[in-house]
């Protein structure tokens, strides 16, 4: 939770450069029981706090409204629903950024540790299916988050 804490710090920081919506609670826990996950606690903050949304030219996919059939971003529950169906990411994984070049980066639930927190790792549609082992490219969204940030505010 620390990373993520200043991750959120720097967003705060430059918020003539972000655009963030914070999610009620009621959402976030129907956007978990339609996924069939419990979100990671930092990740699960984040929605809570800033929901969906950019900062820089970077967008972090999360929930923006109530459409869980929406599948285009930043809305990740309708996009994830969709990579399910067509057996590109495992039921455990929850979409949350666009690499580029076809690539994605996701939540593995199912690696959660006993904190509660899961790797962030990176899958490519039609190179990678369910059931991949996937290469992990940060310990959990709290640190992905800030990375992201970072990088992108300098």
């Amino acid at each position: 939770m620390r990373s993520y804490e200043q991750a959120r710090a720097l967003v705060e920081e430059h918020l003539d450069e972000a655009e963030f919506e914070s999610q009620p609670e009621d959402r976030v826990a129907r956007a978990e029981r339609e996924l069939g996950v419990r979100f990671p606690p930092s990740y699960r903050q984040f929605l809570l706090d800033l929901g969906a949304g950019g900062v820089g030219g970077e967008e972090i996919y999360g929930l923006v409204n109530d459409d869980f059939e929406d599948v285009r971003p930043p809305q990740a529950v309708g996009l994830t629903r969709e990579f399910r169906r067509d057996g590109q990411v495992s039921e455990d994984l929850v979409v949350i950024y666009n690499l580029g070049k076809g690539s994605y980066f996701a939540l593995d639930t199912r690696a959660a540790g006993d904190d509660g927190e899961a790797p962030v790792v990176a899958f490519t549609p039609g190179i990678h299916s369910a059931g991949d082992e996937l290469q992990i490219v940060a310990p959990d969204f709290g640190a992905f988050f800030l990375e992201t940030v970072r990088a992108d505010l300098g």
